[in-house]
């Protein structure tokens, strides 16, 4: 019901239609095709080639396990390729030595804007922390 309520334009999706872009997701490397769909239905929405383009574009920004990164955060897929480099080169203007790194481990702060990360930074300093950044 979530699934079909979240994106009604599965319902004239045949199933076989969706039941072989679960076993695409599979063939790509993730795990639990199903969960990821459930928890974001626009994913039976992108087409299966946009989904390997952004693994490999992932990659080449130098992500080591980028299905790992969609798997925790499937809403990466929706997310524009340069937006990604921004967003890299705006951690590393924020004193972030390994921005790359930093949003493996946490590939949500892709979600942030640079703004709020800014005034976290401030913030934490007027709250005595003499390296937020670290």
């Amino acid at each position: 019901m979530k699934t079909i309520t979240c994106l009604p334009s599965i319902l004239p999706c045949h199933v076989d239609t969706i039941r072989g872009k679960i076993a695409n997701l599979r063939d790509l490397g993730f795990v639990d095709p199903v969960k990821m769909i459930t928890s974001t239905p626009s994913i039976l929405s992108y087409a299966v080639n946009s989904i390997r383009g952004k693994i490999a574009n992932l990659r080449d920004l130098g992500f080591a396990d980028p299905v790992k990164m969609i798997t925790s955060t499937p809403s990466i897929l929706s997310y524009a390729v340069n937006s990604i480099r921004g967003k890299i080169a705006n951690l590393r203007d924020l004193g972030f030595a390994d921005p790359v790194k930093m949003i493996t481990t946490l590939p949500a702060i892709l979600c942030y804007a640079v703004e709020n990360i800014r005034t976290k930074i401030i913030g934490l300093r007027d709250l005595g922390f003499s390296d937020p950044v670290r």
